[in-house]
């Protein structure tokens, strides 16, 4: 072996009996150090611990005490006849109760409660049905649920309309037992914190009254379909029809003066005479003034000539050419001088 190699294997022997030297160490004395550190660790995490619960103590214990005085009582029965009287208690200032108390509980009385620790706290839990309540005594009760300092839950709310300011209201009223360790609980029970009326009475309680003033909960009712509008066409209106009779001429035939008038009704022209009837009115004259148009009021409109007409004791004109519709009625300064002698003697003035 060389020079090398022994140094070699020195180093390699040196290695190993140092690796072998840790090894009993840490397995002799670094391990066992270091447990105790943990477990000094451990110790003084759980001293704080109690320590600090020490600290609480006080305040749990006042906490637990006033959870103690909210409950209505210990065991199933009891609770269940506090339960009974305390709702009752609820739901006549609220106006819900009536004579309907029987079927408010329809539910069988618990035989036994559900628990919701390994404390052995249970829950005790009575169904309320309440039929055909005005909806403001529903809001009461519900007022007055919330403002209970009770320990209770309220589950499976149910509200259906049954009319305006009708409802049906259905709950499942939970309540809590508490279980307590080498202690008894007090069987006096707290005083109510506020008086119902003034419950009832609060600004709090009137936040509510838009609900029943609404009432919201009705059921919806549709609007009513409206009528389908007939879009009809319009009847026309009569047109407006021609005058039927129009004084188309005044002629002279063998000597005689003669009304000639044309019918639009069957487009022929009849002849009349004076002393005539035409048209309800009486043939009295036949005027050849050149007179100015009445109704134009405009000088250089005139009419050369007109039959005279006589309606009871007034004299009517009707302008030649004009319908017999458009007579119009003569002042007595207007009548021709002669109209007397030319006219009829039956029909003289």
């Amino acid at each position: 072996m060389n020079r090398r190699e022994k140094m070699l294997a020195v180093s390699l022997g040196l290695l190993a009996a140092g690796f072998a030297a840790y090894g009993a160490a840490n397995k002799l004395v670094i391990k066992p150090l270091m447990d105790l550190n943990q477990d000094a660790r451990n110790m003084t995490s759980q001293i704080d611990a109690l320590s600090i619960y020490a600290l609480q103590e006080p305040v749990l214990q006042q906490r637990l005490e006033q959870a103690i005085a909210r409950t209505l009582g210990q065991d199933i029965l009891t609770i269940d006849g506090a339960m009974r009287e305390r709702i009752v208690g609820l739901l006549e200032p609220s106006g819900l109760l009536g004579s309907h108390r029987d079927e408010i509980f329809n539910s069988p009385p618990p035989s036994q409660g559900r628990k919701i620790n390994k404390q052995g706290d249970i829950e005790i839990s009575r169904v309320i049905n309440v039929r055909n309540a005005a909806l403001a005594n529903i809001v009461n009760f519900m007022h007055l649920l919330s403002s209970d300092r009770r320990i209770h839950r309220i589950e499976g709310l149910s509200l259906s309309p049954q009319g305006p300011g009708k409802m049906n209201l259905s709950l499942k009223y939970t309540t809590l037992a508490i279980k307590l360790a080498g202690r008894q609980r007090a069987t006096s029970r707290p005083a109510q914190a506020a008086n119902y009326g003034d419950l009832l009475a609060s600004s709090d309680r009137n936040a509510y009254e838009p609900i029943v003033a609404r009432d919201i909960f009705r059921r919806y009712v549709p609007s009513p379909t409206p009528p389908a509008i007939r879009h009809s066409s319009p009847i026309p209106s009569a047109a407006v029809q021609p005058p039927r009779l129009r004084l188309a001429g005044l002629p002279t035939l063998a000597g005689k003066q003669i009304v000639q008038v044309f019918n639009a009704a069957n487009n022929q022209v009849q002849n009349y005479e004076i002393g005539q009837d035409l048209a309800g009115a009486t043939i009295v004259a036949i005027d050849c003034r050149p007179m100015l148009r009445p109704k134009s009021g405009d000088p250089r409109y005139r009419s050369a000539s007109r039959v005279i007409l006589k309606i009871g004791s007034e004299f009517w004109a009707v302008e030649l050419g004009d319908s017999i519709d458009s007579k119009h009625r003569m002042d007595e300064g207007d009548l021709p001088a002669g109209l007397v002698s030319v006219a009829p003697e039956g029909i003289q003035q």
